[in-house]
């Protein structure tokens, strides 16, 4: 079994399907960032 969550994307047998995951979320499990990790970085950008 396969999880890419940058594409979202389960595959397993050869066969792969796709899921929904919040942006929020997905930021913060891509880069190991807890809620003040990313509460940081968004005021780093601004």
């Amino acid at each position: 079994m396969e999880v890419n969550l940058e594409k979202q994307t389960i595959s397993a047998a050869g066969e792969t399907e796709n899921f929904e995951i919040n942006s929020y979320k997905k930021t913060c499990l891509l880069n190991g960032y807890d809620d003040i990790d990313y509460l940081l970085s968004s005021k780093k950008e601004s």
